[in-house]
């Protein structure tokens, strides 16, 4: 089944930073006296719960600030219960050059960009970019905690519950320590992750449970791609001649995290990483890739076959996601910031 394919489709720009200088210059693009909005999160129906989702916001070259700035005010006329970002906000280890100014810089002019929210509360996903990966020796969760502390938790995975549905916020970062290539099984959440995720599934009573995490514990050899390799390595199982080597790889840890969100029902796995929107199913879970909410229409590009993405709804373009939930029925939009929706279903 071929994919269906809406708006123009290119190759991706290749995002860069050319040391501090050029990030200095990236600055000029961004309003520093961004004020907070005074926001007053909306009375949904009893029972009924709204929250939004973007993707790799990156401030780097080709996001601009006034294509991010109208979504973030798109995302405050919506009035959600809260915005889950699912990382690459910071993009540290592309600076050329790493010292206090720097990585300041970053974290100040991000700071200026989500005061827009007001008072919509955040919850952070950390990506690649962020700077807390295991197998670099720069950490800079340090700076998160000081510019961000309602918003850093001393994991980098937790959980909430609100309305009856579950939260569930996964890293594949922290327990990764040798720089994954070619071999996915250098991917993982590692034990400790995997038996709290485990636990936390199957003592939930919520109705509705979601699982949000940049990429997936494996993909291709630059882990993008979905359900083509969602059979692989920690996630699915499966080594890439078909054998099943997860009991090898990870004894006594008992199954794949995909067989795992299966068994406990998760409706939704939202992730990042790869710059489009994409809606797949596998074995009746949607998973869910969030498109950036900073590019401008015209230099988006769908890349479908490079990231894997054979199957499925791929649509070009920027925006974020609206997700409102009630007992009996989740529904997504896509809202592009022009504040057209490009896409719409329900479970």
């Amino acid at each position: 089944m071929s994919p269906t394919i809406i708006k123009n489709k290119i190759l991706l720009n290749v995002i860069s930073i050319v040391g501090v200088c050029g990030l200095f210059l990236f600055l000029i693009n961004y309003d520093p006296s961004n004020e907070p909005s005074n926001t007053t999160i909306n009375n949904t129906p009893e029972g009924t719960l709204i929250f939004a989702i973007q993707a790799d916001p990156q401030m780097v070259p080709p996001s601009e600030a006034s294509v991010y700035k109208q979504t973030l005010q798109n995302i405050v006329k919506a009035k959600p219960a809260f915005l889950i970002d699912l990382g690459d906000i910071f993009m540290i280890d592309l600076l050329s050059t790493k010292n206090v100014l720097s990585i300041t810089s970053r974290f100040t002019m991000m700071k200026s960009f989500y005061n827009l929210l007001g008072s919509i509360p955040l919850y952070f996903v950390m990506g690649n970019h962020d700077g807390e990966v295991g197998w670099d020796t720069l950490n800079t969760k340090s700076y998160r905690k000081k510019y961000f502390p309602n918003e850093t938790y001393d994991k980098n995975y937790y959980s909430f519950e609100k309305e009856g549905s579950l939260f569930i916020v996964l890293d594949p970062y922290t327990y990764t320590v040798t720089k994954p290539d070619s071999f996915g099984w250098h991917w993982t959440l590692g034990k400790t992750q995997y038996d709290w995720l485990k636990a936390t599934l199957e003592v939930s009573t919520a109705k509705h449970k979601f699982v949000f995490i940049h990429q997936l514990v494996g993909g291709n050899n630059k882990a993008r791609g979905v359900i083509q390799f969602a059979g692989l390595w920690e996630w699915g199982g499966n080594n890439t001649d078909g054998s099943y080597g997860f009991d090898v790889e990870r004894p006594g840890w008992g199954k794949p995290i995909h067989q795992l969100l299966l068994d406990n029902k998760v409706d939704i796995v939202f992730k990042g990483h790869d710059h489009l929107y994409a809606k797949q199913e596998l074995d009746g879970i949607i998973y869910q890739t969030v498109p950036q909410p900073s590019v401008p229409e015209e230099i988006i590009n769908v890349t479908d076959k490079e990231y894997g993405y054979l199957k499925g709804e791929i649509i070009s373009g920027s925006g974020y996601l609206k997700v409102t939930v009630n007992e009996t029925n989740i529904n997504v939009d896509f809202i592009k910031p022009d504040g057209s929706v490009a896409d719409s279903y329900s479970l």
